[in-house]
């Protein structure tokens, strides 16, 4: 859904100032007869007939000149402001300098008719609520960035797996968004905390979590020869960091191993995830394996067995449906999570995963070491 602060602010900015361009900035009126002044002209009316007349002076050119520009001004907000809070991003500068100028321009046209004080006096001169809509809208696009100070105070926003992954090619990403939505199934909007985290690289596994001021251990060295005995520490589903039980909070994602050690992990704490269907001895056939990859520390591993506790209204589904709506809700409350091409085609796309033996996971976990 993207933004709601933003977007309902970006909203009356757009009604403020479009009804200042289309309806009257002054009304006046005498006996019977009534004087309606616009941007684009005024209206004379009496005894129930109506005619256009124009006000002739600077007027006519500052009116013109605010009215053009108006248009304008309502374009960038909403190119510049709606669309990205529509996309969950963060806006840049343009509605602000949009709200500025308007200002600008609907200060010269109000001081710009300069009706004689006799006039004043004699007649009844009223400014319109379209005039001060337009004011009022002008300035909420001006002070949208202030916005940002109530992130500040609440780290925490409503999200929801709707949103395409970012992928290398155009096609996938375009058709990403309906079937995240089914993908997710029914998932309930949760709490979740924002983080902003480096690039991961996902060949190289990720970074290691040296003590202060001490050299970060040396990488395993490659080998052509990997041998069953890698994985001789596994539990009894033949998969290392194998979780039995998953639990995906509000605040955190908690597992439990098949050994019965239990870890917490916070939202913000997730950097990228991978997903492999894993074939072959010593698995069972149909064994899918989600990794999810802490900025430090062993991978959480959820696999088809794996008891997962996922927020919301839908009924559990296949063991499949349930690790990709596990997926879909930890990129929603870790928005900056990275899924690479394959595993992105497996939450959004339902497709396939690359198939994986004993010796490709072993030779993938070499990287976390013997333990």
């Amino acid at each position: 859904m993207g933004d709601w602060k933003r977007l309902l602010a970006y909203v009356l900015a757009i009604v403020g100032i479009g009804a200042s361009l289309l309806l009257p900035w002054w009304r006046i009126e005498v006996g019977g007869a009534t004087l309606d002044v616009s941007l684009r002209h005024a209206e004379a009316c009496f005894g129930g007939e109506c005619q256009k007349v124009k006000i002739v002076g600077a007027f006519d050119i500052v009116a013109i000149m605010t009215f053009a520009y108006g248009w304008f001004a309502l374009l960038g907000i909403v190119w510049k402001g709606l669309m990205p809070a529509l996309a969950g991003e963060a806006p840049g500068a343009g509605p602000s300098l949009a709200g500025l100028v308007y200002l600008a321009f609907a200060g010269m046209t109000y001081f710009t008719l300069d009706l004689p004080t006799p006039i004043q006096h004699m007649f009844d001169v009223s400014v319109t609520w379209a005039f001060w809509a337009g004011i009022v809208g002008a300035l909420i696009a001006l002070f949208s960035p202030a916005l940002s100070l109530l992130d500040a105070r609440e780290p925490t926003g409503t999200y929801v797996p709707v949103a395409p992954v970012a992928r290398g090619t155009g096609g996938a990403a375009a058709d990403g968004g309906a079937a995240a939505a089914e993908a997710a199934g029914a998932i309930a909007p949760v709490r979740a905390r924002r983080a902003s985290v480096e690039p991961i690289d996902l060949d190289a596994g990720p970074p290691a979590a040296p003590a202060k001021g001490a050299p970060s251990a040396p990488s395993p060295p490659a080998s052509d020869t990997v041998s069953l005995d890698d994985i001789a520490d596994a539990p009894a589903s033949g998969v290392r960091f194998a979780a039995a039980r998953a639990e995906l909070g509000e605040a955190s994602l908690v597992v439990v191993s098949e050994a019965g050690e239990r870890r917490e992990l916070a939202w913000a704490d997730l950097a990228a995830a991978l997903a492999r269907d894993l074939t072959g001895a010593p698995f069972a056939p149909g064994t899918t394996m989600v990794d999810l990859l802490p900025r430090q520390g062993a991978p959480v591993r959820l696999l088809t067995s794996t008891r997962l506790q996922i927020p919301g209204t839908a009924p559990p589904g296949t063991p499949l449906d349930d690790l990709r709506r596990a997926l879909a809700l930890c990129r929603a409350m870790q928005p900056d999570l990275q899924l690479e091409d394959a595993t992105a085609d497996f939450v959004y796309r339902r497709e396939a995963l690359p198939p994986w033996t004993a010796a490709d996971l072993a030779s993938y976990d070499r990287r976390y070491g013997a333990g």
